[in-house]
């Protein structure tokens, strides 16, 4: 990279969590201040033992030499990705320090910021070819293209979608679940509801009561649910963020859709309170009071 001019490196860009020590910005100006600088990759700098301001002898293939040289440069931070680069890169160097010690002034990748639209990239892939149709052969790559070929990778995942299965199995699974757990409870607990309708409690008390316990259960559920799956959502990222190209900088909050979904739930779970006091209503008084 060009870390003199800084004009050419939109930090801003680069996520904070990919680098260390400090942020994006901090990393690159280190870099820009250091002529023989260069920020390694985490894997690299675990595997070499690197860590920041260590010495760093690289051997980099000389053209006007033919061979090898080994150069002395200064590990001035580490990276996890770096933005528009290869994913296999482990080194970025300064361009000026990387021409010098490889003999090589001429440039392996070009970084243009354009209106986004077909005809202004494809001006721009054909100046380029046509400038070095000669020096060396070109692969032109746009946002379209990256994003076509890593939504046909492995780690593509058709997230909206798993979403909306995950909503209707919790509302399934909440609405269902209480009504199971107050049908039961009505059940084991007849006689002690018709010793309260024998004792003047009305349907009215009966249902009060049977609302309350629901509310209660299914308020519990809700603040316990939302606890075990920050913790599960959080320790999924963690784990899994190593197989995405850009791992992921923190848990994202929907907050409309919690918000819906915890209203379709507090609704099943009154629906399912309205079926349990329906059962409720059926309980015969004489017959629960037999059983005492």
């Amino acid at each position: 990279v060009d870390g003199a001019a800084q004009q050419t490196i939109d930090a801003m860009t680069n996520r904070t969590t990919n680098y260390a020590p400090g942020s994006a910005q901090q990393v690159l100006d280190a870099l820009a201040a250091t002529p023989n600088g260069v920020i390694i990759s985490v894997e690299q700098a675990e595997k070499y033992n690197i860590l920041v301001g260590d010495p760093v002898l690289l051997r980099l293939y000389n053209r006007a030499t033919n061979q090898y040289t080994d150069v002395q440069a200064k590990a001035v931070g580490l990276f996890v990705y770096f933005s528009t680069s290869a994913q296999d890169s482990d080194f970025i160097l300064n361009r000026d320090f990387m021409t010098q010690s490889s003999g090589n002034p001429s440039m392996s990748y070009f970084l243009f910021k354009t209106d986004g639209t077909p005809a202004t990239n494809a001006s721009v892939a054909a100046t380029l070819a046509g400038q070095y149709k000669n020096v060396m052969p070109l692969r032109i790559e746009t946002i379209d293209t990256v994003v076509k070929t890593e939504s046909s990778s492995l780690t593509s995942l058709n997230l909206g979608g798993l979403g909306a299965m995950e909503r209707l199995y919790t509302l399934l699974v909440t609405s269902v679940g209480l009504a199971i757990f107050l049908l039961a409870m009505i059940n084991e607990r007849q006689r002690e509801f018709g010793a309260m309708r024998a004792l003047g409690a009305n349907l009215g008390h009966l249902r009060r009561f049977l609302f309350t316990e629901a509310a209660t259960i299914g308020g519990l559920s809700l603040v316990i649910g939302f606890a075990v799956g920050v913790g599960l959502a959080y320790m999924l990222v963690m784990l899994l963020g190593v197989i995405f190209t850009i791992p992921a900088q923190q848990l994202s909050w929907p907050v409309v859709e919690l918000v819906i979904l915890a209203v379709l739930v507090i609704a099943g779970m009154t629906v399912s309170a309205l079926v349990s006091a329906r059962r409720l209503a059926r309980l015969k008084v004489v017959e629960a009071l037999r059983e005492l």
